[in-house]
């Protein structure tokens, strides 16, 4: 169903400040190209307005071209004006067909257009099916990822819509403490990590912040350790990723760290040289090594049983297959775990 209107040529002073209808992100982002696009030849699309109860306008589509004839220093702007009982659901139909017949919308900005439409339909179908017809295809299971990161703290919400916190990450940030998503949001803003190391930033935050009973907030912003990498100057962002996952890692499981650190002493002192490769079990979970040999020549062979031979006597094999017993005596339950 069409919507009808007229045009008219009004004064900001008329215009409402409320943002209902919004579903932009970026309006308060740098306005130059559109001001010289309206400068040079007119604004093309003249926002669409709709008149209240007490006589004001309120912005139903063009919250940016309003702003930015605004700061082109124009008093008086051309606008669409629909009638005062135009339904509000119509109302919203307008705003998202104006926004996405001018742009691909952001996660952000379909989750609003997503969790907008739902408070008045009630039903995820209707919701599916009136985007859909609008040229915004979507899924029950993207719908239910939009309305879980709508009501994100500011700073998370601009890191989805700024392509640097994914969706599914962000869904995850939406199940912790407001000032627990700041801190995650800030870390990768800080640091610009993918997909992959996000979740695993993510994770370990959580699982040590239950086991040691403090927030996450707390563990991201206030220890000297994790800071001091944040703010060293000298390290760039891959680096600082790798060191930030590092120790996260070494508090998270601290007597694996350290079997790790024993490890890679102890391999040393084995001497195998660049032709063998010894694997431990993962995290030394297990009692099975595995010993890689490369060879090109019988001859290499005779070498290679000289070197099973030492190792068989060595002592710090001996260590080395142990560490795994160790860690199972050592470890115990921890809360969180």
């Amino acid at each position: 169903m069409q919507i009808s209107s007229s045009f008219a040529t009004v004064p900001f002073s008329d215009i409402d400040d409320n943002d209902q209808f919004r579903i932009t992100t970026d309006v308060d982002k740098d306005m130059g190209a559109l001001e010289t696009s309206i400068s040079e030849v007119g604004l093309l699309s003249p926002p669409a307005l709709r008149r209240t109860d007490g006589g004001k306008l309120q912005v139903v589509a063009g919250f940016r071209r309003l702003t930015a004839v605004k700061q082109l220093g124009a008093h008086w702007v051309l606008c669409r004006v629909i009638p005062e009982d135009t339904d509000i659901i119509d109302c919203f139909r307008l705003a998202i067909a104006d926004n996405i017949a001018n742009r691909v919308l952001n996660p952000v900005e379909q989750a609003t257009a997503v969790s907008k439409l739902y408070s008045l339909l009630k039903d995820p179908g209707a919701v599916c099916d009136m985007l859909s017809r609008l040229g915004l295809p979507l899924n029950p299971s993207v719908m239910k990822k939009l309305q879980c990161i709508y009501g994100l703290p500011k700073k998370a919400l601009d890191g989805i819509a700024g392509g640097w916190i994914g969706l599914t990450v962000g869904v995850e940030l939406a199940r912790l403490a407001r000032d627990d998503a700041v801190a995650i949001a800030e870390i990768f803003q800080a640091l610009r990590p993918g997909a992959n190391k996000q979740r695993e930033i993510l994770t370990l935050s959580r699982e040590i912040a239950a086991r040691e009973n403090i927030s996450i907030s707390r563990l991201l912003c206030k220890e000297p350790g994790i800071v001091e990498i944040l703010e060293n100057e000298g390290f760039d962002r891959g680096l600082k990723t790798a060191r930030v996952l590092a120790w996260l890692k070494i508090r998270r499981f601290p007597v694996i760290s350290s079997a790790h650190e024993r490890y890679s002493m102890l391999e040393k002192e084995l001497g195998l040289g660049s032709h063998a490769r010894l694997t431990p079990p993962e995290n030394f979970e297990g009692s099975v090594f595995s010993l890689e040999l490369k060879f090109s020549k019988t001859e290499h062979l005779a070498d290679h049983a000289q070197l099973l031979a030492r190792l068989a006597e060595s002592r710090a094999m001996e260590e080395i297959l142990g560490i795994g017993e160790r860690i199972d005596r050592s470890s115990g339950p921890h809360p969180g775990d």
